[in-house]
């Protein structure tokens, strides 16, 4: 394959699949939410652009480069249908509460997920509209890679408590919001009609374990995803937490306590540091990509 796999991962933004087969690929959350799509476009038009100087030996690539910037731009189309969509709601609503509320998706929908996302509330449109699109992209996978909520989310989730830009209900009505869109999306399996028929989306959301750097990644908002599954009880997504040497009471007594309330293995608990150790001494992945493993299904 040359180096077309390098490519695909700096256009689009996904981690490696590893060495497993039939694991499905996660979305590199932590660069859409902070770089944007703008910035994608601006990584495939320059490779055009080395095409165009004859830099890149290789010239097919630029109808991948092309269709990068295709699809970028779908997306960010499709976010501005509903901004419009808000104003227009928000010019004929009476409630002045409502009305805001819809202003205020109509700001959030023209900034992400073509620029940044620089709040909780951006960051939670952004991850929502990317899930649309990912499922448009592959129609008959069913799943959805929520990947690691508690980390991509956290630095949002900290800035805007600190700077009193949200309440910490605000907050967790957000989080409720991102966990309840996954719940109610349908998969309907064209591939495999015999076998799944109409389902949900086996999705998962992984919590805890460790950072990349090999600490205790357990933070506020681990507790509150916890939490808010223990209030809204749904039979999806599904919840792995990462439980190792390293995982404090606090975190392990939450997932017990949630597991109560919900049951059906809400959520499941995986040992951290023998997934860790398979990933390094089995497969031959890096540490620190192995410490960032997620479930699945």
């Amino acid at each position: 394959y040359g180096d077309w796999p390098e490519e695909l991962e700096k256009a689009r933004g996904i981690l490696r699949q590893g060495k497993v087969n039939g694991v499905a690929v996660a979305p590199d959350w932590e660069k859409l939410l902070t770089r944007g799509l703008r910035a994608i476009i601006q990584e495939a038009e320059a490779g055009l652009e080395r095409i165009r100087t004859g830099e890149e030996p290789e010239a097919r690539k630029a109808w991948f480069w092309q269709a990068a910037i295709m699809c970028c731009e779908a997306v960010i189309q499709y976010a501005h249908r509903y901004a419009v969509l808000a104003r227009d709601l928000a010019d004929v609503e009476p409630d002045p509460i409502r009305r805001k509320e819809l202003e205020q998706v109509a700001a959030v929908c023209e900034r992400v997920p073509e620029y940044p996302a620089r709040t909780l509330q951006e960051a939670v449109q952004s991850r929502i509209l990317y899930g649309i699109a990912i499922k448009w992209t592959r129609p008959s996978v069913i799943g959805d890679t929520t990947h690691r909520l508690d980390q991509y989310f956290y630095p949002y989730f900290k800035s805007d408590l600190r700077e009193g830009r949200v309440t910490l209900e605000e907050a967790c009505d957000l989080i409720g919001t991102s966990l309840s869109i996954t719940a109610t999306r349908d998969g309907v399996n064209g591939l495999k009609r015999g076998e799944y028929a109409q389902g949900t989306m086996p999705s998962n959301v992984t919590l805890g374990g460790l950072t990349r750097d090999g600490l205790d990644a357990n933070n506020e908002l681990t507790y509150l995803v916890l939490h808010m599954a223990g209030l809204l009880r749904y039979a999806e997504p599904h919840y792995t937490f990462r439980v190792g040497a390293s995982t404090p009471r606090w975190a392990m007594l939450k997932a017990l306590e949630t597991n109560r309330k919900v049951g059906g293995g809400q959520p499941q608990f995986m040992s951290d540091d023998r997934v860790i150790s398979y990933l390094v001494e089995k497969q031959g992945e890096d540490l620190k990509d192995a410490r960032d493993w997620m479930g699945q299904g």
